[in-house]
């Protein structure tokens, strides 16, 4: 599992365009002429989608829409399909200047998903999860987190479903608070020969920082309160400490 979290911190790097952020309105109607030998137009917006079209030459492009770092548009024959961000360059503006194609702060308020990976410690132990939440308004949002801890006696598997709130979610550093619930399943060593499996209903509670560094990504740290319900006579609380990147959509 550590592999395949560390292969999706690497997607992350270098997510092609099925990131989305919405169009500002600022950017439809601009009208734009190719100024190098061609451009390609994909059909969809990613380098996997196939170039169904080529723009030569002084043609005119007007812009539709953008996903990511890919912008829909359409020439004068009424051919549409997605260039990269980065083609603008070769590109001058024939009525209009455009300022900024980048994400901007307004398309992560609006974001819909956010998806990451988190790595840290619990305890005395190593942490880390895939986090995947869904974004209500810019304030509330609900997350469901899939972790793993790797400990010297055991280790466990965590899952939790919590609803977050943004305090102030168009600053630039963006604090939140979290709450909610879980089930941590607890696997001992194989050399503990006494050590059985058992398996605890959480409480969460979490308070973090969140900040838009570019583009799709977002930096996160947190540092989360855990109260795991046994059957015991005392229940038993866990912190965790937690630091990653995600990329929202």
């Amino acid at each position: 599992m550590i592999k395949q979290l560390a292969l999706l911190l690497l997607m992350f790097l270098s997510l092609p365009a099925w990131v989305n952020a919405q169009t500002t309105n600022s950017e439809q109607g601009n009208t734009l002429e190719v100024n190098v030998a061609f451009v390609e137009l994909h059909s969809g917006p990613g380098w996997a989608y196939p170039v169904t079209n080529v723009i030569e030459k002084g043609e005119m492009l007007s812009i539709e829409r953008k996903r990511g770092s890919w912008i829909k548009v359409i020439d004068r024959r009424t051919n549409q399909g997605w260039v990269h961000i980065d083609a603008f360059k070769q590109l001058t503006t024939a009525t209009q200047k455009i300022s900024d194609l980048a994400i901007s702060q307004d398309d992560y308020l609006a974001r819909d998903w956010e998806v990451g990976v988190l790595f840290g410690q619990m305890q005395e132990a190593t942490y880390y999860s895939l986090n995947l939440s869904y974004q209500f308004d810019a304030s509330v949002a609900a997350e469901l987190t899939a972790g793993k801890v790797l400990g010297q006696s055991s280790n466990s598997d965590i899952y939790s479903l919590q609803l977050t709130m943004h305090l102030f979610p168009d600053w630039t550093v963006t604090p939140y608070v979290s709450a909610g619930g879980g089930y941590m399943h607890i696997q001992p060593h194989s050399v503990l020969a006494q050590a059985e499996t058992r398996s605890h209903t959480l409480m969460l509670a979490a308070f973090g920082l969140k900040y838009h560094l570019a583009r799709n990504f977002v930096i996160r740290a947190e540092a989360q309160q855990a109260l795991a319900l046994t059957d015991r006579d005392l229940n038993e609380d866990l912190t965790i400490w937690k630091l990653g990147i995600s990329a929202f959509f």
